[in-house]
Formats: C-alpha cells, structure tokens, sequence
C-alpha cells in the first residue's frame, strides 16, 4: 500500500492531492468521528479549542523556522507552520459563524504575514490575537470566571507575570543576558490572562496584550533603569485593570484572597526551586531559580496587602518565615529547607486562606 510519502515521490502533484483529498483526509475524519463524541465534537467550544490549539503549532512551529523577518532556516517547520494555518481557515470556515466571525480579521492577517515570512514575534501576537478573539466569543472554560477558585487561579497568573518582569528587571540591572527570557515569559500567560477580560472589555483585552509583548522589545531599546520603569509605571498598572475588570469582586479585596493567592505563589516559586536547586547547595537551572525570586517578590508585595488583617502571633510567624526564605532563595540553600518553609507558611495562613 502506497502512503502518503511515497506517493509525493510518484505521483503527480494533481493526483497526489486528489489521494489526499478522497482517501487520506476521509479516513483521518473517521478516527476522529470514532474516538470523540458526536455532541462535544460539533460544539462550539470544541472547534475553538481545536483552531487555538492549532494556533499554538503555528507560533512554535514558526518561530523555529523564521530566525528573522526574511529568512527561512527550516522549511520543514516553515510548512508545518502553513499547513496548519490552512486547518485553521477551513475549521473556521465551517464553524466562524457560530461566533460571530471573531478571529477572521486577525486570520487574514495571519496568513499575510506568514506568506510575507514576517518576524517570528509578529506571528506570535496574531497567533495568541485570534486565541483571546476566539475563546471569548466562544465562551470557553478559559474565558469564564464563575468560582473563586478560577479567579485564584486568573490572579495568581497575573501576579506570575509580574514576578517574571521584576526578575527580568533585576538581571538586566545586573547586566545578564537572561533578563530577555524573563522578560519574553510576560506572552506565556496570554491565553490565561486575555480570554476572561475580552469576553467583558476588549478594548482593555488589546491594551493588556500589548503590554504583555511589549517587555522583550523595551528591555532590547532601553537602559536597565528605563525598562525597569516602564515595567512598574506601565505594565503592572495595566495588569492590575485586567485583574479589576476581569475579575468579579466577589472573590477579590479579601484577607482570605489575598492569603490565599499568596500561599498559591509559594507552592509556584517551591516548585521551581526545586528544578532549579534539585541536590545540595548548587543552582542547576538558573532560569527557574529566577522565576522563584521573582515568584517570592510578588508574594511580599501581596503580603503587604493583608498582613495587617492578622493577629499579631499570626503576623509575627509569617513575617519571620517570610524573611527565612528570602534568605534561603538568596543564599540558594537546600530545596527541602525552601520547601520546609513554605509548608510553614501553609500552616499559619492555611485556615485564614480557606475561609
């Protein structure tokens, strides 16, 4: 039986698309029709997700093959890139209707500029555009907030953001290379961040996803002390709307919240330090040992917050062990006595967080 790589080779190319088309794709819907539910495979929601994960390919598999705007380094990965965007089309095609058309604009866009062979970081704000579009006009799980664990979940993000940005404006203050990792780590978090407030303010949505591309390119232009202004006057603000708007207030403004968003940071920045410092006192993965520093700035900064609803026995304990594992961080002490630290932390605030 001929496969598909064998017949590119001897077919002509009107035949080959014609197996492709007749045989190949026929039986792939099959598979699909046979594994998946007939009700969850035509929602709404599903195609989405599809599309969006298919977006995802797109700005890896780009990213790989475009090293700068102009130049193809792997052609391989370039077409995968293509190839998946034509999935994409013809999903939304079939299913744009159902929402309203959102992403069409930003998919034509898309595919001119991956036609034009565009920089890397253009595909990647389109990429994650037609995901916020999408998700919010679909009314994904990623786009709601309607319990309070989803909004710890939304906060505690917005706050992982701001602890890569403040780790990423203390490197580059230092002079190291690896702010600019810190500082690309802002877009991680655009399909967690983005979905919620454009179902609710999309003017606010673009504002955030600006910002949230922003950090890598300022960071390249400016002095240290420069990018470290923009980070704190210009993007956190703007983070802190996101918060504001996409979040209900039911869940918010509360010693509980806030307590509870800051052990939710200490089990992040304990898992991190973990990868970063896995046997003894030597930092292995510098890039997780900062992602910890920066998890721990935010934690303080949401300690501030709420430290003054606790008793005074409470405040005292938690005050002492915060400062025992900044300096365990800094010192980069052994991972259980991180990861002893933050238990600590569990048991003095567990019960205020819960309530």
């Amino acid at each position: 039986m001929k496969t598909p790589a064998t017949r590119v080779k001897s077919d002509s190319a009107s035949a080959y698309r014609q197996h492709i088309n007749d045989e190949i794709r026929p039986l792939l819907d099959s598979a699909v029709e046979t594994v998946i539910d007939n009700e969850f495979r035509g929602s709404t929601g599903f195609s989405v997700s599809v599309m969006n994960a298919l977006a995802g390919r797109i700005a890896g598999e780009y990213s790989a093959a475009v090293p700068s705007a102009g130049t193809i380094d792997l052609v391989g990965e370039y077409w995968d890139a293509r190839g998946f965007l034509n999935r994409i089309e013809n999903r939304h095609a079939a299913s744009g209707s159902a929402i309203d058309g959102a992403g069409g604009e930003t998919l034509s866009s898309l595919r001119s500029e991956i036609e034009t062979v565009a920089a890397a970081g253009e595909i990647s704000e389109l990429t994650s555009q037609f995901k916020m579009e999408t998700a919010a006009a679909a009314d994904t799980e990623s786009a709601t907030i309607d319990n309070r664990e989803e909004a710890l979940a939304y906060v505690r993000n917005v706050e992982e953001v701001k602890g890569h940005l403040h780790s990423s404006a203390e490197l580059a203050e230092a002079g190291a290379e690896t702010a600019s990792l810190h500082a690309g780590h802002s877009t991680d978090y655009t399909g967690t961040i983005l979905p919620p407030l454009q179902r609710v303010d999309p003017e606010l949505a673009n504002r955030v996803h600006e910002h949230l591309f922003a950090p890598g390119e300022r960071l390249e232009s400016s002095s240290a002390s420069s990018y470290e202004t923009f980070v704190t006057d210009n993007v956190f603000p703007v983070l802190d709307e996101a918060i504001a708007t996409a979040v209900p207030d039911e869940y918010t403004g509360s010693a509980s919240f806030d307590a509870a968003v800051f052990l939710a940071l200490a089990d992040r920045l304990n898992g991190e330090y973990g990868k970063a410092v896995p046997e003894g006192e030597t930092i292995e993965l510098y890039g997780e040992y900062w992602d910890a520093r920066g998890f721990l700035s935010r934690m303080e900064a949401r300690y501030e917050e709420f430290e003054s609803a606790l008793d005074s026995d409470t405040r005292t304990e938690v005050s002492e062990e915060l400062d025992i594992l900044r300096n365990e961080l800094e010192n980069g002490d052994f991972a259980w006595d991180v990861a002893g630290s933050v238990e600590a932390l569990h048991e003095f605030l567990e019960d205020i967080a819960s309530e």
